[in-house]
């Protein structure tokens, strides 16, 4: 079994660089090529001053083609004006996120405000339900990931939380929605094999995001801290798992971080296609 794993790279340390303007995405995706990658992440607040025309031109230029925009949607939200407002920003951001030539949008529930309960489930629904169709004129792909927490939120995810992701997906499978995987995240909340076997039909990405704790919760760089990353890849390589791994470089460590990052997850990723192949040439 050839090691043919396609990566992209999500640039979290990076974040206030692209910002502020320092760092361009032309030049991100070109340390990307330099360093390995096959692709790019955006946030969706790199573009948000861009027209359609001006995303689409600016995908001309890179040396990487963006795999996927992740997007923070607040689908959670009670306020009826509030809520519309997130709804619009989600339909705009396909439209964009289509232009610049993704594949996928990563959509989230939003944070797990105090009044949220499981009825929570079917305003998130109504949400992705009309995102689905807007994705769908677009050819793009709308994923869901057991998200922690956006930086500018007060508290989690509102599916960061093994019953209720299990009990949002039991709804949102029923769309043209599928999962984002973050390893970091299922890790987190210790019982990762279960949520794993729950979501691997659908799993159409991966974030690769590891950890040095739990509490405090710190990043690391992929692959030198404590996350179970081999079994899990193992397990979704098993099912047949091809699609795109995208690294999170959340370790703000920058470039470097992105580097090791990479040979990390290429060493990893190489060493259990290898060991697969042994096993499958012993039967």
């Amino acid at each position: 079994m050839k090691n043919d794993a396609k990566f992209s790279c999500l640039p979290l340390s990076l974040y206030q660089n692209i910002y502020d303007g320092s760092l361009s995405l032309s030049r991100f995706s070109s340390m990307a090529r330099e360093m390995g990658y096959d692709g790019i992440d955006i946030n969706e607040y790199f573009t948000k001053d861009l027209s359609l025309r001006e995303a689409e031109s600016l995908s001309l230029g890179l040396q990487l083609p963006v795999i996927c925009m992740c997007a923070y949607s607040d689908f959670t939200n009670c306020d009826p004006v509030t809520l519309r407002n997130e709804v619009q920003r989600a339909l705009n951001n396909i439209e964009k996120a289509a232009c610049l030539g993704a594949e996928y949008i990563r959509l989230t529930a939003g944070p797990a405000h105090p009044y949220c309960d499981d009825n929570t489930v079917d305003t998130v629904y109504a949400c992705f339900e009309e995102c689905a169709e807007e994705a769908k004129k677009h050819n793009i792909k709308i994923l869901i990931e057991n998200h922690l927490k956006a930086l500018s939120w007060d508290y989690p995810d509102y599916n960061f939380d093994y019953r209720r992701m299990l009990l949002l997906w039991d709804r949102l499978k029923e769309l043209p929605v599928f999962i984002n995987f973050d390893t970091a995240n299922s890790y987190a909340l210790g019982n990762w094999e279960k949520l794993l076997e729950k979501l691997l039909e659908r799993i159409e990405a991966i974030h690769i995001n590891d950890i040095s704790s739990l509490n405090p919760f710190k990043c690391s760089v992929a692959g030198e801290g404590i996350v179970c990353i081999d079994k899990m890849l193992q397990r979704l390589f098993d099912y047949g798992f091809n699609g795109w791994i995208t690294i999170e470089e959340a370790a703000f460590q920058g470039a470097e971080g992105m580097k090791k990052s990479i040979e990390n997850m290429k060493s990893l990723i190489g060493s259990i296609k290898s060991n697969t192949c042994k096993g499958e040439n012993k039967t």
